[in-house]
């Protein structure tokens, strides 16, 4: 506290001054990984599990030895958000990766965003070729398996960011999955003796 004298008439005026004098000093700018906690917030709220689209549809039955096609009809590509705070900015990025993992016991399927549709115009084998597609070998219901394959595609995120203070990070991957049950048939053939 300050305490003066003002004037002939002698009055007193009082005022508070901050311990050591002076003005106030300035906050402090956060640590980068604060603000990319912040920013971290707002991407992960944009990241959702994928839906599906399939041929066959999803819930009818596949055919042994054809193809089932699968694609994220909901597929979101690069996330990319910034956000300053006193000073410290921070860009993050977080870029998917999309796998199809067909539950019959075969290799996951490495698929190229957002996977593949079907096309009726081109050639069945073809198509499958290289495409988020999977060909079931076995059929469902037989003995010891179960009455449908549990598949799955799994949406996974890779997050990282930078700043204008030269600090940098990333975020362990985040992965959001949805089942695509498969149940598969055989299909007979009956042949006739003089049929062409």
């Amino acid at each position: 506290m300050q305490v003066y004298t003002c004037g002939v008439l002698g009055s007193v005026a009082v005022r508070w001054v901050p311990i050591g004098g002076g003005a106030p000093s300035a906050p402090t700018p956060p640590d980068p990984g604060v603000v990319a906690t912040l920013v971290f917030a707002r991407v992960k709220a944009e990241m959702v599990a994928p839906t599906l689209g399939s041929d066959p549809p999803v819930g009818v039955a596949a055919v042994v030895n054809t193809p089932v096609f699968v694609e994220v009809t909901n597929w979101r590509p690069e996330i990319v958000d910034r956000d300053c705070v006193l000073g410290v900015c921070v860009s993050m990025s977080a870029s998917p990766s999309l796998v199809f993992d067909p539950g019959d016991g075969s290799e996951v399927v490495s698929c190229v965003p957002p996977g593949s549709r079907y096309d009726p115009a081109l050639p069945l084998v073809e198509q499958a070729q290289g495409a988020c597609a999977h060909v079931y070998r076995l059929r469902t219901g037989a003995e010891g398996r179960p009455s449908e394959w549990p598949g799955l595609v799994t949406v996974t995120w890779n997050v990282s960011w930078t700043s204008n203070v030269g600090a940098s990070g990333t975020y362990a991957p985040l992965s959001f999955s949805t089942g695509l049950p498969r149940a598969v048939e055989e299909v007979s053939t009956v042949v006739v003796e003089g049929s062409s």
